[in-house]
């Protein structure tokens, strides 16, 4: 279910953010609800022009680029987009219509060694 929220403010304090927003290609009721949710699940209130990214997505990416490194969950070399698709069917398959455990993908991922 869908509410309206209405509020009071100065002129200047709507135009800006909604000038910026549009500049964006995004709309400014868009990021009053993105800021809501935000302030809901942290229980924080940040507003910053630098974009910065969460503590879990850099967990994550610091994670790929171990991975990166250490040669693992990579995939082989292809030198047409007929070998890549094949090799991506494969994976599907094993995944989702096998039953291949997780242990058993990463294994799988684990033994392509390529270096970027």
């Amino acid at each position: 279910m869908k509410t309206v929220l209405n509020i009071k403010t100065d002129v200047e304090v709507k135009e800006r953010p909604q000038a910026l927003a549009k500049h964006l290609g995004i709309p400014l009721s868009t990021i009053v609800k993105a800021n809501l949710k935000a302030f809901i699940e942290t229980g924080e209130f940040k507003v910053t022009r630098e974009p910065e990214l969460s503590p879990l997505a850099l967990k994550e990416i610091n994670q790929v680029i171990k991975e990166v490194r250490d040669h693992k969950n990579i995939s082989p070399r292809f030198t047409n987009a007929t070998d890549a698709i094949a090799w991506l069917n494969k994976i599907i398959k094993n995944v989702f219509y096998l039953g291949v455990s997780s242990a058993e993908l990463t294994k799988t991922f684990q033994s392509y060694k390529t270096i970027i």
